[in-house]
C-alpha cells in the first residue's frame, strides 16, 4: 500500500498528537489518580493521628473522669434498694419507709407497693403509696429523712388535709396525709421478676 506524501504527513502529525494524550491517559493519569488517592489518605491518617496523639496527652484526664464517674455511680449504686429479686427489693424499700416512719412518730395506716417499670434488666424504679397520721412538724421531718436517707426515696406527690384523729393537748394538730414516693430498685439480673 503506497500512500501518498499527504497521507503520510497527516499519518504523521497524527501520531504526534496521538502519542502525547495516550500517554497522559495511560501512564500519567493512573498515576496523577493515584498519587492523588495516596495524598487524601495521608491527609485522613495525619488527622487521625492528630486527634489519637491529643486523646494520649488527654489520658490522665480521662483517668480521673473516669474514677470520678465510677465514684458516683458507686454513690448512686449504694442509694439502691437492692435484693436478690424485684418483689423483695420492693419489700426492703417499704420496710425503709415503714422505718423512716416509725423513727418520725409518724402513725401509717398504708403502705403499698404497686410495681413499677423496669429501667434496664436488674434495675427499675416503682411508685410506693403511703397514708398516715401526723403533726406537721413530724411530717417534714419524716420527708427530709427519707429524702436524706441513705435509700433512693423521692417525694412525687403528697396530699395533706386535717385529720379526724385527735391529738395531745400539748401536740400540734394532727394532719391526715397521703404520698406517693417514687423508689428505685436493682436486683440479680438472673431473675425474671
Amino acid at each position: 500500500m503506497n500512500l501518498s506524501t499527504r497521507d503520510r504527513r497527516a499519518l504523521l502529525l497524527l501520531s504526534f498528537m496521538a502519542a502525547p494524550l495516550l500517554f497522559h491517559r495511560l501512564v500519567l493519569g493512573p498515576f496523577l489518580d493515584a498519587r492523588s488517592e495516596l495524598l487524601v489518605r495521608v491527609q485522613r491518617e495525619a488527622i487521625l493521628l492528630q486527634s489519637e496523639s491529643s486523646d494520649l496527652r488527654d489520658q490522665d484526664r480521662y483517668r480521673k473522669a473516669l474514677a470520678e464517674a465510677r465514684t458516683e455511680l458507686q454513690r448512686a449504686a449504694d442509694r439502691l434498694f437492692t435484693a436478690a429479686s424485684r418483689p423483695l427489693a420492693e419489700a426492703g424499700a417499704a420496710e425503709y419507709v415503714r422505718t423512716v416512719a416509725g423513727l418520725s412518730r409518724i402513725h401509717l395506716r398504708l403502705v403499698d407497693t404497686p410495681g413499677g417499670d423496669s429501667i434496664a434488666s436488674g434495675l427499675g424504679s416503682g411508685r410506693i403509696r403511703i397514708a398516715g397520721d401526723a403533726e406537721l412538724l413530724q411530717l417534714l421531718v419524716f420527708l427530709r429523712r427519707l429524702e436524706e436517707g441513705p435509700g433512693r426515696i423521692i417525694t412525687r406527690g403528697i396530699a395533706i388535709q386535717p385529720s379526724d384523729r385527735r391529738s395531745d393537748e400539748n401536740a400540734g394538730a394532727k394532719l391526715s396525709f397521703e404520698l406517693a414516693l417514687d423508689a428505685h430498685y436493682m436486683w440479680n439480673a438472673g431473675d425474671r421478676q
